[in-house]
């Protein structure tokens, strides 16, 4: 048995160099995996620090976004903030340009004809001086007023309402356009040039009645309220009319002492005057 081992030892030897060859193989693959995990590794910090670096990229384009936007949106309100304020000041220089060089029609007012009842109507004559104190043409100037009696509460509300009514009727009134025969197209009036106009006024028997029933004592006290109208020449044709309101009481003054007296409906009643109230408008 031994004789036959020795005599083939040659069969042994290639063991060895087997187990060498394999465990050569799996160190190789050992380091191959190990340099695939560190090159992964490696990998994945420098894919993270991409990420990190996009990330704030990303971050920092939308602060910068952000901050446009908003300082788009106070530039535009700052623009919008000073159109606004351009288109005030624009607006108050015209106004102010406008009233420098617009005309202003004051009226005076005197009794040539005292107020005299007669059939149960009353009626005044008075002389109305109309004067146009500002720089430039007033155009379309006309005019209106009536002696209105005062109300049983002893207050203005009827010659105020009537006032009322006419002027705001004729705020509108575009005379240029109305023609000229047979139609009162207002008239003109030049700077510091006064114009004197007659005007009849009154109230009817109808009226008189009324005012008379409703104050219980068979008298009556009257006011006069009245309206002037007028235009600048320069202003377009649709502006508004300019006005000029006034009520006046019908009284007398003695030792400085207002006295507005009622009234019997007769005969004629001579020293009263014009006394101004609180019903003096412009605009």
């Amino acid at each position: 048995m031994s004789n036959h081992e020795e005599s083939n030892p040659e069969r042994e030897s290639p063991l060895p160099d087997a187990i060498r060859a394999i465990n050569a193989r799996l160190d190789a693959i050992e380091r191959q995996q190990r340099k695939d995990e560190e090159d992964e590794r490696r990998h994945n910090l420098s894919q993270l620090r991409v990420n990190k670096t996009i990330a704030i990229f990303t971050g920092l384009l939308f602060v910068t976004s952000v901050v446009s936007d908003i300082f788009l949106l106070v530039q535009s309100n700052i623009g919008k903030d000073s159109a606004e304020a351009a288109k005030s000041a624009a607006k108050t220089a015209s106004d102010t340009l406008m009233l420098q060089n617009r005309p202003w029609v004051k009226i005076k007012h005197r009794i040539i004809a005292p107020l005299t009842f007669a059939a149960g109507a009353a009626t005044m004559r008075l002389m109305d001086t109309l004067e146009n104190v500002g720089p430039t043409v007033a155009i379309n100037v006309f005019s209106w007023e009536d002696a209105i009696p005062v109300d049983r509460d002893n207050s203005f509300t009827t010659a105020i309402r009537r006032q009322r009514e006419w002027c705001d009727a004729n705020r509108h009134t575009n005379l240029t356009v109305i023609p000229a025969v047979g139609q009162f197209s207002g008239y003109t009036l030049f700077p510091h040039d006064p114009f004197e106009l007659v005007s009849n006024v009154g109230s009817n028997k109808e009226t008189i009645d009324r005012a008379i029933k409703d104050s219980g004592t068979g008298k009556v006290r009257f006011v006069i309220a009245g309206c002037v109208c007028y235009k600048a020449s320069f202003e377009p044709t649709k502006t508004p009319a300019h006005q000029t309101r006034f009520i006046y009481e019908l009284g007398t003054v003695e030792n400085e002492n207002v006295i507005v007296p009622d009234m019997l409906p007769k005969g004629i009643f001579s020293g009263l005057r014009l006394i101004m109230t609180d019903g003096l408008t412009v605009d």
